[in-house]
């Protein structure tokens, strides 16, 4: 069992594409058929243990959830029973409303409070102002609670009328004159109601400063028996708060778990497919491997590779000169000629160059080498030349002779020693 499961874990790969949620399974067999086969049974397997898996925690998580639900249950029924045995025993449902209440209560209270207060300042400054003056009438005309009294105002407006009569009265008339004596008694009696009139609204300014202080005592007393009441309602609150809000988490925490509950009821009833099939392994029609259009393509490039390579190698390990400029540029020395290879001389086998017109590569080249050495001096520091070379088989013996003889068809007495070793 163990090298089936090795062989076919060799056979199987399984790659994601990237950029995608798809999975590829390839099976490399020699049979193509076989090896649909396999890669459909390896994604059936596959779906059929996920499928279990799944199946298995839903199931589990169910039972757990329908356990947490009864508990859940009985202690939330324990919590609305604790809120409920409290509030019989309080008494009082405000309890509910609490601070909703007690506040808007306690600033309109307050505010009411402020604007007694500054009402029975206004009133107490006036008041004392109207104390300062005594019984002086026309003092008392100073404050501005006293000028404004309607009665006040229009006390006032009537001495002011029978004051301008009885002043043109007096132009007109003497004292002892009836109409003067009778402008006058009118204005006296004005005079007497203005006063009449002043200390009435001074007793009204009393009455009213009284009032006010009585209204600010009374309201500072309902502040502080309200305060208190608000203080007691919310030591009594303390208690009804926690229950209430262990009774809402805990409402919370069941409708929390009874939803799940549904959903995975739901989810063990109809499980979703998280695995697809997009396209079912088939078997080939060529084989998928070996690649012979690639690879001879890949060996072919290879051994082209490899061939350049070695040549390169070859050439850099290669020292010895290929041209005449090469040579020169490395000996620093001036050629005197170069002597190509001659087929004729391969072709013959005889090493002396003859030719009927003498026009031949060879004779030429060796024309060109007895020009240049002609060329290097005096005649008689150049009539003994040397040919010599660094291995055997070079052309020391091939070139020395057609050298000879090309001085010989020149005419010149020549001797040809050989001195090879």
């Amino acid at each position: 069992q163990e090298q089936m499961l090795g062989r076919l874990a060799g056979m199987v790969k399984a790659s994601l594409r990237r950029n995608t949620r798809l999975i590829d399974v390839k099976v490399a067999y020699s049979n193509p058929v076989q090896a649909a086969k396999i890669a459909n049974s390896v994604v059936d397997q596959y779906m059929n243990q996920d499928f279990e898996l799944r199946s298995s925690t839903t199931r589990g998580a169910f039972a757990f959830l329908k356990a947490e639900s009864e508990r859940l249950k009985k202690k939330l029924e324990a919590s609305e029973q604790a809120l409920q045995l409290y509030r019989e025993e309080v008494g009082s449902v405000s309890m509910v409303q609490g601070d909703d209440v007690v506040l808007p209560q306690l600033r309109e209270l307050n505010l009411r409070m402020a604007q007694a207060k500054g009402e029975s300042i206004r009133l107490k400054t006036a008041y004392e102002q109207v104390q300062n003056s005594g019984s002086n009438v026309w003092e008392m005309l100073n404050a501005p609670q006293i000028v404004g009294d309607p009665a006040v105002i229009e006390a006032r407006s009537i001495v002011a009328k029978l004051d301008s009569d009885f002043a043109l009265v007096r132009q007109r008339y003497l004292e002892q004159h009836p109409k003067y004596i009778q402008a006058a008694s009118q204005l006296e009696e004005a005079r007497r109601a203005l006063s009449n009139s002043v200390l009435k609204a001074a007793e009204s300014l009393r009455v009213a400063y009284e009032n006010a202080g009585g209204a600010e005592k009374g309201m500072d007393q309902t502040i502080r028996s309200t305060e208190e009441a608000a203080l007691k309602l919310s030591q009594k609150a303390i208690r009804y708060n926690l229950l209430a809000r262990d009774v809402e988490s805990d409402r919370a925490l069941f409708d929390n778990v009874l939803n799940r509950l549904k959903e995975t009821s739901l989810t063990t009833d109809i499980q979703s497919e998280k695995i697809r099939v997009i396209a079912p392994a088939t078997p080939p029609g060529s084989p998928a491997s070996p690649r012979v259009p690639i690879i001879f393509g890949a060996s072919l490039l290879a051994g082209l590779l490899v061939g350049g390579m070695l040549a390169f190698g070859l050439g850099a390990l290669d020292t010895s000169f290929r041209t005449v400029e090469g040579a020169e540029q490395y000996l620093r020395q001036r050629v005197l000629g170069a002597i190509p290879r001659l087929r004729e001389v391969k072709k013959s086998g005889r090493p002396l160059l003859e030719t009927a017109d003498g026009q031949s590569q060879g004779v030429e080249a060796f024309r060109t080498l007895r020009t240049s050495l002609t060329l290097l001096g005096r005649q008689r520091d150049r009539r003994a030349f040397l040919f010599t070379s660094a291995l055997p088989r070079e052309g020391k013996t091939f070139s020395s002779l057609n050298f000879a003889a090309s001085l010989a068809r020149q005419g010149l007495r020549t001797l040809l020693i050989d001195a090879d070793l």
